[in-house]
């Protein structure tokens, strides 16, 4: 009864006179406090903006943007990724070599990263830097980026309710009053402020304003003209709605998606940002990459990068090719390899090979692009022994009637070499630390293959040093296929080269190991279907199916490798290196060191005055010993130096589970994609 009696109470009250003016006066209370609070302040309710790329001019010659800031790091400026570094054996033996404390020195990033961290503790109590500052935050310009005084640009960062409180009170004197003087701070109305002499822009003014959620710091104020009249048009005219960079990074981005996106106009900030490959580069790498690319012949790039364990980055620019050379030009406009014919080239590819790769074009004139690349007396070399056949003219004649056997499409691959021996069939071998590679491609002329298989079976002797010893002979394999192998210690690292034609697929095949090509020919025959298939092929595993389906429908270079794989060739390598970087390293210590060991062994051997050539001799051979027994101290010391080096050199190669990389020209634009996944644990 006495609850009846109080929810009588409680219904006779809500319906009272009473109650409606108290409720009437609490609603005014809250619609004056609202409209005083817009009044002074901002709109709380106002939407955010949805896209800070629709306040920067399109013209701008760059932009780049990170998203949800706050979830990468669990401590700016350290990344959330970084813990799970700190985990792995990567970072424990790069961390008691000390190399990592000397890159971050030589970089300057431990001093930026002390910085930042000095800076962020100096944040007022209750404010998070990246939920409060640094939910997202993008920077657009003009000329090359970077600060100081040659800084013309914008930073905009998306801030939360009480950073726009707070810049919102910068209005009031007394606020301004009692932010430190150094800052200067001071009001141009309408909800724009000027800092005198902002350090980060070279002791320029900097200028500041609101735009929603978010909050720019401009070089001038042109640029916050530029910003607000753009939200007033919603982003009309903008670099969100430019085909530029809308085609290239949103167009591909999913609802979810938060990346790091970026956009340069490359044709006037390439100069400034650097070229590649050097046009002036001489080594073997150099000179190929020029051969196929260029970034001087980009207009813009536009991309993202999608980070994670399994990360996946884009960037694609327009093409101009008025500036390519005549065969990247040739190159370029051709067909790219399909994904269809990229999965099955690699359905001919054992699935534990450590590197596929497959590149467009005719492969004659590929192929010639390699062979330019090499040195000019190993070129002449080439040539001469070519020309000594009588059947063709030269390097570039031979590798044309490659072009004529093979379709578009060359494919390689490699494998360690640690396959069981075999007394039975195994040649003489040097044992140099080489992978095992299978050089593959579609046929389209056969005659034009049995010409160049018999080009090889007369004359591949010639190659082989001079050697002139029969050692050719037929080799079966698997499934009535057959080839042809060349034994010669002059091979590195097997002692052989096969030749393989596969007639059922209308494929050939060209390595350096019976037994690899074995697989090849195993793999290749194997169906897709079939229960060993998975095992088999590379076309079946998961990362790879993922690394094709990252490309867009093909690609006129591809790219993909696995790190795990190639652990037991790199530690093979390392020692090999070691004593190219030993050799390379003696060349210039002695050359600068020989004329003082001459001077002083002269004196001690035979005093001042002119010597004769007997003495001329003998002083020479001196020199050489004094030289090789410094080198012999030298290698015992250094050797061990150099692996160490080189092995935390390829060490970070681990941290990929799988890495894949592509490149494909349509029409006038030319992308680049890259994926791979992690390995953290």
């Amino acid at each position: 009864m006495p609850r009846t009696g109080l929810l009588s109470a409680l219904v006779y009250f809500l319906g009272s006179r009473r109650f409606f003016w108290i409720l009437t006066s609490f609603v005014g209370f809250l619609l004056v406090l609202y409209f005083l609070f817009v009044t002074f302040l901002f709109n709380p309710f106002e939407d955010p903006l949805e896209d800070t790329a629709a306040i920067v001019p399109r013209e701008v010659d760059y932009f780049i943007r990170l998203q949800e800031v706050g979830d990468r790091f669990n401590s700016f400026p350290i990344p959330t990724a970084w813990e799970d570094f700190e985990r792995t054996e990567v970072h424990s033996r790069l961390s008691e070599s000390g190399q990592l404390a000397k890159l971050g020195a030589e970089t300057g990033i431990a001093k930026l990263v002390s910085g930042i961290q000095e800076a962020v503790g100096s944040l007022p109590p209750g404010l998070d830097l990246e939920g409060d500052l640094l939910r997202e935050v993008a920077i657009a310009g003009r000329g090359a980026p970077g600060g100081g005084a040659a800084f013309d640009g914008m930073f905009m960062t998306r801030v939360s309710f009480k950073i726009l409180a707070g810049v919102s009170l910068l209005d009031f004197d007394f606020v301004r009053d009692k932010l430190p003087r150094s800052l200067g701070i001071q009001s141009l109305g309408n909800g724009r402020w000027r800092l005198p002499k902002f350090p980060p822009f070279g002791h320029r003014d900097a200028y500041l304003e609101r735009i929603r959620d978010v909050v720019i710091l401009a070089s001038r104020e042109e640029w916050l003209d530029s910003a607000k009249s753009l939200e007033i048009q919603n982003g009309q005219d903008s670099l969100a709605q430019a085909s530029i960079f809308y085609d290239n990074v949103e167009a591909y981005l999913g609802s979810g998606d938060k990346p790091m996106e970026v956009f340069l106009r490359w044709e006037k900030l390439g100069q400034s940002l650097g070229r590649w490959p050097d046009p002036r580069g001489f080594t073997f790498g150099e000179k190929l990459a020029g051969s196929f690319f260029d970034t001087g012949i980009f207009r813009f790039l536009s991309g993202y990068w999608l980070p994670g364990k399994r990360f996946e980055a884009r960037l694609s620019g327009e093409l101009d090719l008025s500036n390519a050379r005549s065969f990247q030009r040739t190159w370029l406009q051709a067909s790219p390899v399909g994904a269809s014919r990229i999965r099955e080239l690699a359905g001919a590819i054992p699935s534990d090979s450590f590197l596929f790769g497959v590149v467009a074009g005719d492969p004659g004139k590929v192929l010639q692009q390699f062979e330019g690349a090499l040195e000019p007396d190993i070129r002449r070399i080439l040539d001469e022994i070519v020309v000594n056949t009588g059947q063709y003219q030269g390097m570039a004649h031979l590798l044309g009637e490659v072009g004529r056997a093979f379709s578009p499409g060359l494919c390689i691959s490699l494998r360690r070499d640690d396959y069981p021996a075999d007394a039975a069939r195994d040649v003489e071998h040097d044992n140099a630390p080489v992978p095992l590679f299978a050089l593959s491609g579609k046929l389209r002329d056969r005659s034009a293959f049995s010409r160049l298989v018999e080009f090889f079976k007369a004359n591949a002797w010639r190659f082989a040093g001079g050697d002139e010893r029969p050692r050719l002979q037929r080799v079966e394999l698997r499934g009535n296929t057959s080839g042809i192998a060349f034994a010669s210690p002059a091979f590195p690292g097997t002692g052989e080269i096969v030749v393989v034609e596969i007639p059922a697929l209308r494929m050939a095949v060209i390595s350096n190991s019976y037994k690899y090509a074995e697989r090849v020919v195993q793999a290749a025959l194997t169906p897709a279907r079939d229960s060993s298939g998975a095992s088999r092929k590379l076309s079946e595993k998961p990362e790879f199916r993922q690394a094709v389906q990252a490309l867009d429908g093909g690609a006129h270079v591809f790219l993909y490798g696995d790190p795990l794989e190639a652990k037991h060739w790199l530690n093979e390598l390392v020692g090999d290196m070691a004593d190219i970087s030993f050799r390379n390293e003696m060349d210039t210590v002695f050359m600068r060191e020989r004329p003082q060991v001459e001077l002083s062994l002269r004196a001690k051997m035979f005093g001042g005055g002119t010597l004769s050539s007997n003495q001329a001799a003998q002083l020479q051979d001196a020199v050489d010993q004094e030289m090789a027994r410094r080198k012999n101290r030298l290698r015992e010391r250094r050797i061990p130096e150099l692996q160490k080096e080189i092995e935390l050199a390829v060490l970070p190669v681990s941290l990929f589970e799988w890495l894949s990389g592509g490149f494909k020209v349509r029409r006038r634009t030319a992308s680049v994609m890259l994926s791979g996944g992690l390995s953290l644990d």
